[in-house]
């Protein structure tokens, strides 16, 4: 991110005063823009005053006053209520209100995964983390790509060292997670038109992220969510540390796929095998007719097809490395839903 403030003569996020006011006579925050967001998609951006390490906050200008009418701040005075979805924890609630409609937006505070959990919790070092994300979401939003509304981004002094990560998002209604299902796909609560259409759907969705240039950091079941119906739609979120590249080799997408499969397959391991060799071709040849169907990725995809190994090779590399950590996460006492989000249900 730009980390240099430009005065802009936009409304800034809070209104005129807030600031001192809440703050005991604190300076008011200084807006400024961050040029490297498209037009389209204005963003505001909030730097505290004062030297030293100052919080930030950024926010797409449609949901500002919202925002502001809750108390999302750089001092973090909003008051949240524990919403029914859980990451690593339960994600926190914000009902907003925006054009004259309520809307449900979900409060995510970074926490590190794995053993750093233990060490570092909430404290991050690098503070432009949400800020990033918020760029990529708005990004892909712009192309039709699905996936969450990132609304606002906010990073804030930790005490000694470090910063505390928060990140808010529009609630997809009506969405659970990808490994939700495929605990009612385990208990038999699944039709098999729904599960043809659902694996169909997934093979398309991550044709379109690998199309873009999106290979998602973490892929696995619990960053897929899905609206069941006759055509159920599937969306990918919590794109933290993700990028786009101009173009993915076939081995890059090749390692991502393989990193879907590696989470997938820890889950089946739990208990009553439930997934069949179909789904699995099902979802690769939706894959690989989503990418053939786009100009000029008829040769890409038959490369992708020729370096199939490549999936199984980057699997056998990773998984001993993988169920070491598991298995230390497992000692450490994670639980099941924290590591897997077994039983996340969003509505």
């Amino acid at each position: 991110m730009d980390e240099r403030p430009r005065r802009s003569p936009a409304t800034p996020l809070a209104p005129p005063g807030a600031s001192g006011a809440r703050g005991g006579g604190r300076p008011e925050a200084v807006p400024v823009t961050a040029p490297r967001f498209a037009a389209s998609a204005e963003v505001h951006h909030l730097v505290a005053p004062g030297p030293g390490r100052r919080a930030r906050l950024a926010a797409l200008v449609a949901f500002a006053p919202a925002l502001a009418a809750v108390g999302f701040d750089l001092v973090g005075s909003e008051r949240l209520a524990n919403s029914d979805l859980v990451g690593r924890k339960p994600l926190g609630a914000l009902d907003a209100t925006l054009d004259g409609r309520p809307r449900r937006l979900l409060v995510r505070s970074l926490e590190h995964g794995g053993l750093l959990r233990w060490a570092t919790g909430r404290r991050f070092l690098d503070r432009g983390r949400p800020f990033r994300e918020l760029e990529l979401a708005t990004a892909l939003l712009a192309t039709g790509f699905p996936t969450a509304t990132v609304v606002a981004a906010r990073a804030r002094p930790a005490p000694l060292v470090g910063w505390w990560l928060d990140l808010v998002s529009e609630r997809l209604e009506g969405t659970l997670d990808l490994g939700t299902w495929l605990e009612a796909l385990r208990a038999g609560d699944v039709g098999e038109p729904e599960r043809r259409a659902v694996f169909r759907g997934l093979g398309t969705l991550l044709a379109r992220a690998h199309a873009l240039g999106l290979a998602h950091a973490d892929l696995q079941p619990r960053n897929v969510l899905l609206r069941r119906g006759p055509e159920p739609e599937l969306f990918l979120i919590d794109l933290d540390r993700s990028r786009l590249d101009a173009v993915l080799s076939p081995e890059r997408r090749a390692r991502n796929l393989a990193r879907l499969l590696r989470s997938t397959q820890r889950r089946e391991r739990r208990g009553r095998h439930f997934l069949r060799r179909s789904d699995g071709a099902r979802v690769l040849r939706a894959y690989c007719a989503e990418l053939a169907a786009r100009p000029g990725r008829a040769q890409d995809i038959r490369r992708f097809r020729s370096e199939g190994r490549a999936a199984l090779r980057a699997l056998t590399r990773g998984v001993w490395m993988h169920r070491f950590g598991w298995w230390l996460e497992r000692t450490a006492g994670a639980k099941v839903e924290a590591r897997d989000g077994a039983a996340q249900v969003r509505g």
